[in-house]
Formats: C-alpha cells, sequence, structure tokens
C-alpha cells in the first residue's frame, strides 16, 4: 500500500510540475558561451514544459557564489544549476572552504555538452606543433608562458596537465577573467591560452593566434582537421569543459526525471542540436546516472592532478 501511495504521489508532482518559474543559476557572466547555452536550454524548456524557465547569473568567486546559492535552495524542483566542470569537479580541490560536497550536496539531472577548446599560441610563437612547443619549453625552463582566466581554473590545470605529462616547467600567468587573457595572447604578453574553438578559428584565420591542437581525448567530428595534443607529444593529454544541469540534494525524483526527459528532448531535437552546435557545443545525451558517473570520474581525476601537484588555494 506504502509504495501504491508513493507511486500516486509522485505521479502527482510530475503532472503537477512546473506550475510557476523555475530559475536557472549559472555562476559566470551573462554572454559568454556557456551563459548561450543556458539560456538557449531554458528556452527549449519554456515552450515544453509551459512555464518560464529563467535564467540568473550569480557570479562571483571562481563560481562559488552561484553554487552555494543552490545548495541554500529549496530542492523542489524550482531552482536549477547550470553548472560547468570548473565548480564540480575543480573547484572542491582547489578551495579548501567552498561550503559544499559535491557528492551530497547536488544530484545530477542531464548533461548539456561539451565546449570543444584547443590550446592556442601567441602569433609569433615559432612552431605550431607540439614537438615544437615540447623542444621551445625544454631549451627555455620557466620562460614559456600560458595564461589562464584565474588560479585553480580549468585553464590553469590544463597548463599543469601539460607540464606533468612532458615534463616541462611553464610560467603560469592568470588574468582576470577569459577575455583579458585572450587579449593577452594576440598581444604576445603570453605564449598559450585554452581557447574555444570557434574563437580559435576565427582569430586563427586572422593572424591573431595560431592553433597548436584540440585539448579533447579525441579529435571531434566538427573540426577533424584541428588534431588533438595527445598526438602531439601529450600522451593522454584531456583539459575539457562542460555543462550540465544539476538540483539541490532531495528534489523529487518524479521533478528530475521530467527535467531530465525534457532536457534530453531538447538538445536531441534537430532545433536545439543545432542551436547548441552554433554555440559550440558537443552535445552530450547520458541520463541522470551515467551523468552522474561521469561527474564522480572528472572528480577523481581532477583532484589526483591538484594533490599531486600541490595546487591549492589558502
Amino acid at each position: 500500500m506504502l509504495c501504491a501511495l508513493s507511486a500516486v504521489t509522485f505521479s502527482a508532482v510530475a503532472q503537477d510540475y512546473p506550475n510557476r518559474p523555475v530559475k536557472i543559476i549559472v555562476a559566470y557572466k551573462a554572454g559568454g558561451p556557456m551563459d548561450a547555452g543556458a539560456r538557449a536550454v531554458a528556452a527549449g524548456l519554456t515552450k515544453a514544459l509551459g512555464q518560464p524557465f529563467v535564467v540568473e547569473n550569480r557570479t562571483g568567486a571562481a563560481g562559488r557564489i552561484g553554487t552555494e546559492a543552490v545548495h541554500r535552495s529549496k530542492a523542489d524542483g524550482y531552482t536549477l544549476m547550470y553548472a560547468i566542470a570548473d565548480q564540480l569537479v575543480i573547484n572542491p580541490h582547489i578551495f579548501p572552504d567552498v561550503g559544499y560536497d559535491v557528492a551530497t550536496a547536488f544530484e545530477p539531472v542531464a548533461p548539456v555538452g561539451r565546449m570543444p577548446q584547443v590550446v592556442a599560441l601567441t602569433p609569433s610563437f615559432p612552431e605550431a606543433t607540439g614537438q615544437g612547443l615540447i623542444r621551445k619549453a625544454k631549451a627555455s625552463p620557466g620562460k614559456v608562458s600560458y595564461g589562464s582566466w584565474g588560479v585553480g581554473s580549468l585553464a590553469h590545470l590544463s597548463g599543469v596537465m601539460m607540464e606533468q605529462i612532458a615534463g616541462l616547467d611553464l610560467l603560469h600567468v592568470p588574468y582576470q577573467g577569459g577575455a583579458p587573457a585572450q587579449q593577452a595572447l594576440m598581444a604576445g604578453q603570453v605564449d598559450m591560452l585554452l581557447v574555444q574553438v570557434p574563437y580559435a578559428e576565427a582569430q586563427a584565420k586572422a593572424g591573431r593566434m595560431k592553433i597548436l591542437g584540440l585539448s579533447s581525448p579525441k579529435r571531434n567530428a566538427q573540426y577533424p582537421h584541428i588534431p588533438t595534443l595527445a598526438e602531439q607529444g601529450f600522451s593522454g593529454y584531456s583539459a575539457e569543459t562542460w555543462s550540465g544541469f544539476l538540483v539541490p540534494q532531495g528534489t523529487p525524483a518524479a521533478v528530475k526525471n521530467t527535467l531530465a526527459r525534457a532536457i534530453h528532448d531538447f538538445v536531441t531535437s534537430p532545433t536545439g542540436r543545432a542551436q547548441l552546435q552554433d554555440i559550440g557545443f558537443e552535445v552530450m545525451t547520458e541520463g541522470p546516472v551515467e551523468f552522474g558517473a561521469f561527474i564522480r570520474t572528472e572528480y577523481d581525476r581532477w583532484g589526483k592532478l591538484v594533490r599531486e601537484r600541490h595546487i591549492m588555494m589558502q
């Protein structure tokens, strides 16, 4: 009888949800590609579920302010987190006071996609190949530099991973965000930077940067002409960014299932897939369980690198 009542309750919750606007918290500023991805999915959910899904940018502290805001929210499905890799699988290892435990604070709902990136070089870099970079870095330890959008960011750890794999000594130069880091690369103030592919290709055509290789572990179907770093002397290299939706721990299963189905339907639809690809995403289609397993794997992988390289903010 109890199981039957629970099933009825869950069914009623699913049928009633959503009955008012839903807030999607993005922990990074408006206007970037990750924010654009959140807004594309929000529009799809609004159309599919009949209530407004509204993006709210809660920026600051390397994504921790927005993440903590979701953590403090009621677990009723009316506050969602659109998260990226830095928030979930890097920050908890870098910052000792994030205020939440990823494993217990949130429940995965659905991924949206990977954002293919490349390691780009300043236009004056003499040889845009992995072996050329390795030779130059080994000839001048501590001289070849790479930029990032902050200590502990994916861009920072991407350089740390290059050091570890190839036995290099590189110079890390953090900036206050991705835009100033990109400007520094094009001005020749740093030698390397992790850059999203569409932007890098446009700037490379204009002669403002050179493309070294994809940060993904394998070639991308949208950019088959770009080799990976793993093909160029950085065996096992993988520094991908990705995004997806999570909710506070304890959100009703029926609500999560409703959201997961609607998100999956949008990202796999011809319209949704085209919109996301135009932004630069490679769509991910995993369900909640698979998405959760993916997050745990990424969490362990980046945690291992942080511990081995003794990277932590005080």
